[in-house]
Order: C-alpha cells, then sequence, then structure tokens
C-alpha cells in the first residue's frame, strides 16, 4: 500500500523504486526458479539510503507461483556492525594494554579468552595455555584453592541460585610456576557472569601479579619474628644483669651497714673481711660492666676481633 501514511518517507521511495515498474523482470525470475539477491541504494532528500533486496519464486500449487519480495533497510544492520566492530576494538586495545590479565571460561573450564598480558605474568602464550591443564602451571596447595573456588560457583549454578550475592567476586591468591621454572603469585577476582536473558554463561577472572607484595610480606615476617625473639632475648638479658648486679650490691650494702653499726665492736679481721667481700663485690661488679660493653658492640657491630693465645685447658679447668 503505497498510500500508507504510517510509511516513512524513504520506505515509499524505496518500494517504488524497486517494485514499480518490475513486473516483466518479476516474470522472468518466477519462471527461473532462482532466487536473487542484491544491494542497492535510494537517493532521496539529499540522503542515501541502502536496501537489500531479496526475490524468491515460490510454488504454491496447481501450478500457481509467486514472488516473495523482501526489502530490508541495511543501515541499522550497518549502524551495529559498525557498533560491535568498535566495541571489539576497543576492549582488546584495552586487554591487550592492562598490566593484569583478564579472562573468561566457560562453565565446564575450557578457556575462551586470555588477555595477551599471560605472557608476561607466566611466560606462557594464550595459544599455550588453552593446552595445558591448570594442575601443570598451579602449586598443588593452589589447584586445591582454585577446585573449591570452581566448585562453589558450579554448585550455585546448578541450583540456580543466580541472583546478587551469587554474582559478587571471589578473591584468591594462587601460586604457579611460570615457563622459567621461578616461582609467582598472583591475586584472582573471579565471579559468574550472565547473558542479558540471565542465563549464566560462564566465569571471568582477574589477575594481578602481586608475588612482589608477597615477597616484601615474607621479608616483613622474618624481620618481625627476629624482632621478637630479639626482644625475648632482650628481656632475658635485663633480668640475668639485674640479678649480676642485684647479688654484689646486696653485699656491699649489708657490709656497709656491719662497718655502721658495729664498727667500735668488731675485730680487726672481721672488718677485713667486710672490706675483702666488698672488694670481690666490686670486681664482680665491673665483670658485668664488661659484659654489657661487649654486648653493646656487638649490637653495634663495633666489636674488634682481637685474637690470643690460651692455655685451653687451664680456661676449662677454671670454667668448671
Amino acid at each position: 500500500n503505497l498510500k500508507n501514511d504510517g510509511l516513512p518517507a524513504f520506505w515509499l521511495k524505496a518500494l517504488e523504486v524497486f517494485l514499480d515498474g518490475k513486473s516483466g523482470q518479476d516474470l522472468e525470475l518466477i519462471n527461473s526458479d532462482a532466487p536473487v539477491e542484491w544491494t542497492s541504494e535510494v537517493f532521496f532528500q539529499g540522503e542515501v539510503f541502502r536496501f537489500n533486496i531479496s526475490k524468491l519464486p515460490i510454488d504454491i500449487g496447481n501450478g500457481d507461483k509467486i514472488l516473495l519480495t523482501t526489502i530490508k533497510n541495511s543501515a541499522t544492520t550497518q549502524a551495529h556492525s559498525d557498533e560491535v566492530a568498535i566495541r571489539r576494538m576497543l576492549f582488546n586495545l584495552v586487554a591487550d594494554n592492562m598490566s593484569d590479565v583478564f579472562c573468561v571460561f566457560d562453565l565446564n573450564g575450557k578457556p575462551i579468552f586470555i588477555s595477551s598480558s599471560i605472557e608476561k605474568l607466566t611466560g606462557y602464550t594464550s595459544a599455550e595455555l588453552f593446552q595445558m591443564p591448570m594442575a601443570e602451571v598451579l602449586r598443588p596447595v593452589s589447584y586445591g584453592v582454585l577446585k573449591s573456588v570452581w566448585d562453589k560457583f558450579t554448585g550455585i549454578v546448578e541450583k540456580s541460585e543466580i541472583k546478587g550475592e551469587a554474582l559478587k567476586s571471589e578473591l584468591f591468591e594462587l601460586e604457579f610456576e611460570r615457563k622459567d621454572k621461578i616461582l609467582c603469585w598472583a591475586e584472582v577476582s573471579a565471579a559468574l557472569f550472565c547473558d542479558e536473558h540471565g542465563k549464566t554463561r560462564g566465569i571471568h577472572c582477574l589477575i594481578r601479579d602481586i608475588t612482589e607484595r608477597k615477597e616484601e610480606q615474607e621479608t616483613m615476617h622474618h624481620t618481625l619474628q627476629h624482632e621478637i625473639e630479639l626482644s625475648m632475648v632482650k628481656s632475658k638479658y635485663i633480668s640475668t644483669i639485674s640479678h649480676e648486679f642485684r647479688t654484689p650490691l646486696s653485699i656491699i650494702y649489708s657490709n656497709l651497714q656491719l662497718l655502721e653499726n658495729h664498727r667500735f665492736q668488731l675485730d680487726e679481721e672481721t672488718i677485713g673481711d667486710a672490706f675483702e667481700l666488698s672488694r670481690m663485690a666490686v670486681k664482680s661488679l665491673l665483670r658485668v660492666l664488661d659484659k654489657v660493653t661487649v654486648i653493646d658492640a656487638v649490637n653495634k657491630n663495633k666489636l674488634e676481633f682481637k685474637p690470643s693465645s690460651v692455655n685451653l685447658p687451664d680456661v676449662c679447668h677454671r670454667i668448671v
């Protein structure tokens, strides 16, 4: 109905161009029994419109035939195609230039897409990893972690519980072996994804190299452990030094009290003994101070190496 006011003007123009006055050609097509298809343009009101035209002869029985003609405006199809191409180009641009690795797996665990940055992370190309089982790349414990996460995702899919919380990403760490046999660590953020109809299509992952971070954490752990041990040693050392000081100081103090309170009643021998005990106590304090000085020099890396000859049996006897 070329008079239908509901049709856009360019459609009316297209119908006039492609249908009007074509009865002779159409009769030839019907008799040939061969479908034809072509693309043509219509210039209308300063714009060019592109159309796909198809004509298909159909036998409707009793020797009668008709010609089924379809006219499709290809502008929207081309626009959609261009949009898809641009999106694909932008996606590849981002995926190929990001330092993290983006990958997609179907629900059977088969990789669908792995960004090229995987080679920098693992030393393997995407094509190589497509052919390798994960057990060959991951360390045994990490493979168990990955399997646990995967089982959780497949369990959600089997129960058809694809709702808000189910689409929440899982964050976990994996230790793997690079192609050059170097052990590295990766942080993985994985989640289920659905199509526009809500049907689960697979799992997408973002993988980040955290080897340097793990090494720093390990260094910090060892440093902390060392500090804890050093603190315990210092605490024990202070306790020992306190005891070493307290004993001779007690001797000196008790002798001073004795001399102060009873100096006129004491004989010369007792007074001599008191002074001798005090001198021994002072020497003991000096030895303790010498030890403190040596330990302080060790802590400050200022202890000098001064080897000398020694009578080892005599030293051992004195120690015993």
